[in-house]
């Protein structure tokens, strides 16, 4: 059965004003004895997983040397068998690494960078509180396609105040990078970040952002996979977003990770880590039984996502539930929600609209 792995490094130099994720300011620290810990704690058969994915995220994973990933990845492969040429990724902020650093990471068996790029204009990267330049930023590309088979990038649109003219500046630049994969945020306001406190939902405005975004993607050849990734081909796509979105079993490792585990018999359990970098040093993660009705509810919400059509009977082999045991799927506007001989496929119109289709059909 493929499990992947999430490994969260809560380090940052400085905090973004739109950031939400756990992060600990100007410290770093090995933390790989922790990470081995809960690793051991949850007492997995070993016979009955196989490692597919790995993906440092943070945090900010780039600041750790290349004997970090290393060591890790070396250590799971002792516990678990991991499948042949694995998806291992690294998120990185482009202002902590040079081409020379990126080349070692892939030495240390990384094979897949994703690069916070956020944006390629000088004034919006100081607004979003990012200290690279577009020329690094650049650079980092063009060593990426010359040395790994697929990269990543990161941007966002619909800041405050943006005019979609800005944005289609930026996002022509993008498209003419042919960058393998891309991930196209919508900026949201995240409570406890400075954004969300010098910003309402006013300054922001998103949907022609993202209707140009979709259809100029689209043109320029790329599959829109999910709400916002866009892949060139099949093997661009993310495989471990994919196995989130698809329901798959993920472990997530270290503060504030969180995971999913199909146990034998239809089960599933779900693993917390501690909210902070000092209690995650103290205790494991938490281990709790979770219900299928629960894991249904995640599986059709993360896999209508996608513009792939789920299926009854996969959601009955993983939780034992029908759709009927779980969706008003009368209550579906046609236009957004295809239903076709036991399955079902948001359009491009739901996914736009998923929380609004969601909110209708979901009986839980």
């Amino acid at each position: 059965m493929p499990l992947s792995i999430y490994i969260h490094v809560p380090f940052c130099r400085s905090k973004c004003p739109y950031c939400a994720f756990y992060k600990e300011i100007g410290q770093i620290e090995d933390l790989t004895p922790f990470y081995l810990r809960d690793l051991d704690q949850l007492n997995l058969d070993k016979k009955r997983f196989e490692i597919t994915t790995i993906y440092f995220g943070g945090g900010t994973p780039s600041l750790m040397p290349p004997i970090f990933f290393e060591n890790i990845i070396n250590e799971i492969s002792r516990r678990f068998t991991i499948t042949p040429n694995p998806e291992v990724t690294i998120e990185i902020n482009p202002n902590t690494i040079t081409t020379k650093d990126l080349l070692e990471f892939k030495t240390a068996g990384l094979t897949r960078p994703s690069f916070g790029v956020q944006s390629f204009d000088e004034d919006l990267l100081k607004f979003l509180g990012r200290c690279h330049t577009k020329k690094h930023a650049l650079d980092l590309i063009e060593t990426s396609r010359k040395n790994f088979k697929t990269f990543s990038c990161d941007f966002i649109y619909g800041l405050p105040k943006m005019t979609l003219k800005k944005w289609q500046t930026d996002l022509d630049l993008i498209l003419k990078q042919n960058i393998p994969h891309l991930s196209l945020y919508s900026l949201s306001l995240e409570s406890g970040t400075p954004f969300k406190q010098r910003f309402s939902e006013n300054d922001l405005d998103n949907g022609e952002f993202y209707e140009t975004t979709r259809d100029q993607c689209v043109s320029a050849g790329y599959d829109h996979y999910e709400i916002s990734n866009f892949a060139k081909k099949k093997s661009d796509i993310s495989k471990h977003n994919m196995a989130y979105w698809k329901g798959d079993s993920y472990m997530g490792l270290g503060p504030s990770a969180h995971g999913r585990i199909e146990t034998e018999n239809q089960n599933w359990i779900e693993t917390v880590g501690p909210s902070n970098l000092n209690s995650s040093k103290k205790e494991g993660c938490e281990i709790n039984t979770i219900s299928n009705q629960t894991r249904a509810e995640e599986i059709v919400m993360m896999w209508l996502r996608t513009n792939l059509p789920l299926n009854e009977s996969f959601l009955t082999e993983k939780t034992r539930l029908k759709f009927s045991d779980c969706l008003d799927l009368d209550s579906a506007n046609p236009t957004w929600l295809i239903q076709n001989n036991g399955s079902i496929q948001t359009t491009t119109l739901g996914r736009q609209f998923l929380n609004t289709l969601l909110a209708k059909i979901l009986k839980f």
